[in-house]
């Protein structure tokens, strides 16, 4: 499709986002809802948030993380959905800054859950922690199954966590998920379009790779090389 002004963009990124929710995310609220308490479950709702992510060069702008993510949520959800927190129940979240108190960390990703017969919501975490040493779970509070660590949602602040179906490609490096879906600036000349930021941005899956862009800014980000001065003569 070729999208001549802002309005198209506009309309373009809705195409493109509503094809990957339908693909990708749809089944993700009812999955995470109502669940049993049971490793295996665990599992497989993790898995659900490896499956795909989308990876912005920007945070602002129709190509950005934060109306990505904005319009994803309002897609997922209607608008009287329940909410604990400023959460949802499916919502994947990313950590954007240390909280050494509850021991969890900037890039830490954890997906919105809720158990049969508990009306609390849980953010659950793939990782281990000081503060649950012991499977088992306990209503209102931090516990463990096996690699799956879990945090009543009213315990995170709103503000040291973000929506994370999209993420900025500088925020996913280490990461290796099944299909990504790059979207690259429009401008000409963006300080965030180099070789450096796509090759990071392909590198983040094994599996499949789409990329939002137009032959002009491919060609540019190719010819674009970052150098460091390293003061080595």
């Amino acid at each position: 499709h070729y999208y001549s002004d802002e309005a198209d963009e506009a309309l373009m990124m809705k195409h493109i986002l509503n094809v990957w929710q339908e693909g990708f995310l749809k089944e993700l609220p009812s999955k995470c809802l109502d669940i049993s308490f049971d490793e295996q479950v665990f599992k497989h709702i993790y898995d659900e948030t490896e499956i795909c992510k989308i990876l912005c060069a920007e945070n602002e702008s129709l190509r950005g993380v934060k109306k990505i993510n904005r319009y994803l949520i309002n897609s997922l959800y209607a608008k009287d959905a329940k909410q604990i927190n400023g959460l949802h129940c499916g919502e994947i979240i990313m950590i954007n800054q240390n909280d050494y108190q509850l021991d969890l960390y900037n890039g830490d990703t954890g997906i919105v859950v809720k158990f049969k017969n508990d009306d609390m919501y849980y953010v659950m975490f793939k990782k281990t922690t000081k503060f649950a040493l012991l499977d088992g779970k306990k209503d209102n509070k931090i516990f463990k199954c096996g690699d799956y660590l879990f945090y009543p949602a009213h315990l995170l602040s709103k503000e040291e966590f973000n929506t994370a179906y999209a993420i900025t490609i500088h925020k996913s490096q280490g990461s290796d998920y099944k299909n990504i879906l790059v979207i690259l600036p429009k401008m000409k000349g963006h300080p965030l379009l180099n070789r450096q930021i796509v090759y990071t941005a392909i590198t983040r899956t094994k599996g499949t790779t789409y990329i939002v862009s137009n032959e002009e800014r491919l060609i540019e980000a190719k010819e674009t090389v970052l150098t460091r001065d390293t003061n080595i003569a």
